[in-house]
């Protein structure tokens, strides 16, 4: 790892804390030892995170607040700031390898902005390797907008949780292992 990205982990660990959606913690039930996946093989996601089928989300926030597309981004993001190789598909059916399957499973995000309360967005994931299962979690983050919160709209602040949840992923990545929770998720 560079100086320049473990820098840059730090200072965005710390704008996120500082933010309100929290994130870049180690999950509190990681076990200590390493997992056995080969970290230089590329893991593949989803270039666009799907919701899970029958999710509720709201017609305006799911027409207009690009969360499966930014949660992916953001992964990438985050992977890239840790040294680990992302790899963005369109199809995951029939990607080889080391794939990790997402969905948003909930998003809490009424119309308002930070006035109709907090927003939050929940994902749920399993990373297999060739097929086997190596890894799996849950995954959640709140945000009531951060010290600027009554001026940003309701897709800012789930975009924020999602940024958060895709620096959570990332750090999972480097350990996975089953069961995990990360963020706010219990």
């Amino acid at each position: 790892m560079t100086h320049q990205s473990f820098f840059k982990g730090i200072v965005v660990s710390f704008i996120i804390l500082l933010t309100g959606c929290g994130g870049g913690t180690e999950p509190e039930n990681s076990p200590n030892v390493k997992s056995s996946t080969n970290d230089s093989k590329p893991t593949i996601i989803s270039s666009n995170i799907p919701f899970r089928k029958g999710t509720q989300v709201p017609t305006a926030v799911r027409q207009e607040c690009a969360l499966g597309l930014n949660l992916s981004k953001y992964i990438d993001s985050a992977a890239d700031d840790h040294d680990y190789n992302i790899q963005q598909k369109s199809e995951l059916k029939k990607a080889k390898g080391r794939v990790l399957d997402i969905e948003i499973t909930e998003v809490y995000g009424l119309g308002g902005g930070a006035y109709s309360g907090h927003k939050s967005v929940s994902i749920q994931g399993t990373l297999k390797d060739n097929g086997n299962v190596v890894g799996s979690f849950t995954g959640k983050r709140y945000s009531g907008g951060g010290i600027w919160g009554g001026f940003k709209g309701t897709c800012s602040i789930l975009g924020r949780c999602v940024k958060a949840l895709g620096n959570d992923v990332a750090l999972w990545l480097e350990n996975p292992y089953k069961d995990a929770r990360l963020g706010d998720a219990k």
